[in-house]
């Protein structure tokens, strides 16, 4: 009777501290248990319950668990024991020697059946079956399997693989070389943004499918990079200018216009205002590289934007070096609003509106009237020749 009530109470302060239910489960089981003391439950606290085992014959002492802690211990298990499988994968054979020599070898999950890990290590066929990560693209794994082309189309159409292609419809590097050279031609001549992008694209892909990472790869980033400049294409030009990052690395020959790409890139930076990833950039940077002349412009350009010298950031779009003026295009609208409200701030009353298209870049007086009527300008005279720099300030 004394163990039974001892039980009893056990399982009240367990309810009462840990409370699981319905609302009105809650409701009944209040009313129905009596409040136990603070200095009953702390005394109950600590005692464990004697429990007769009846198959063993003896009594074994254990502690009341709970569902949570049951769903924890089990959690921990389980972390445990992926772990361990990780280590299996990054062993390999001396892992699994061990486990052999102990009589029966863990798969990683607590069961000691037989693991299905070949014996030189992980399994590779795993990374395109079941663990590919589901977010990445199915031409981004076939790094696994190298495939060598046997077409011979110079025009393909570029489709996103499902599966794994056949060598019957990959281009190999002689049939690429052709390919490139005619879209570069064929761009010259017609101009065809839309079809230049998807042969580009498409020579891209069965690169990356044959694991070439040559020169022809460095050629076809940097002309596909250069198009999607000229047509303001950012998507294209940010995936382009990144994979030339790691193709530099891996191709010192190829490294030809390299600056050329490293001004590009800041200039990037300078658009997406990635200060952090910019002063990295800089840093890194060798003393022969600062002298590049497209280097220095954009280097340029970051400073006198970091300082908001609007009449600077101008001046040196005016400058044809490369394509660094077709990069700022991207962020151009944007200083020149910064731009007309420190005119706005530091002129007054009036502004010419001549004054503002010569310091803000403007091809002639009608784009910079457009621009600043778009974004709220106030002038004084029917013929936009002043701007009202106190009533505009407000409105920018």
């Amino acid at each position: 009777m004394v163990q039974t009530s001892i039980v009893t109470h056990i399982t009240r302060l367990h309810m009462s501290r840990h409370p699981s239910g319905t609302p009105g489960e809650l409701l009944m089981r209040s009313r129905a248990t009596p409040p136990i003391s603070m200095g009953l439950a702390s005394r109950l606290s600590g005692i464990s319950v004697a429990v007769a085992d009846e198959k063993k014959g003896k009594n074994a002492v254990r502690w009341n668990e709970t569902e949570e802690e049951k769903a924890e211990n089990a959690r921990r298990a389980n972390r445990a024991a992926r772990f361990d499988a990780h280590l299996d994968k990054s062993n390999g054979n001396d892992r699994d020697q061990g486990n052999s020599s102990a009589g029966g070898s863990q798969n990683g999950y607590g069961d000691k059946r037989k693991s299905n890990r070949p014996k030189g290590g992980f399994n590779e066929n795993l990374l395109r079956t079941k663990y590919r990560n589901p977010y990445e693209s199915f031409e981004d794994s076939l790094h696994l399997k190298k495939i060598q082309g046997t077409s011979t189309e110079l025009e393909k159409k570029h489709l996103r693989l499902t599966a794994e292609p056949h060598p019957s419809t990959v281009r190999p590097e002689h049939i690429l070389r052709q390919s490139l050279q005619m879209v570069k031609n064929k761009y010259v001549k017609n101009e065809d943004y839309f079809y230049a992008r998807e042969q580009l694209k498409a020579i891209r892909q069965d690169l990356t499918i044959q694991q070439l990472r040559g020169e022809l790869s460095v050629d076809t980033y940097e002309t596909h990079a250069r198009i999607a400049l000229e047509q303001e294409d950012v998507g294209d030009f940010n995936q382009c200018q990144t994979q030339l990052i790691t193709l530099y690395a891996e191709n010192k020959g190829c490294r030809r216009n390299e600056c050329e790409f490293i001004a590009y890139r800041i200039l990037y930076y300078v658009n997406t205002e990635s200060d952090a990833d910019l002063i990295a950039l800089r840093k890194s940077l060798t003393p022969r590289q600062k002298q590049n002349p497209a280097i220095e412009h954009a280097l340029a350009v970051f400073q006198a934007v970091s300082m908001t010298n609007y009449y600077q950031i101008f001046k040196l779009y005016q400058q044809k070096i490369n394509l660094n003026n077709y990069v700022m295009d991207f962020f151009l609208p944007r200083e020149r609003l910064r731009s007309s409200r420190v005119i706005c701030k530091s002129m007054g009353p009036t502004v010419p509106s001549d004054y503002i298209v010569e310091s803000l870049g403007f091809r002639n007086r009608l784009e910079a009237i457009s621009f600043l009527e778009d974004n709220g300008a106030i002038f004084k005279d029917e013929d936009c020749t002043l701007v009202d720099t106190l009533a505009t300030r407000k409105a920018l």
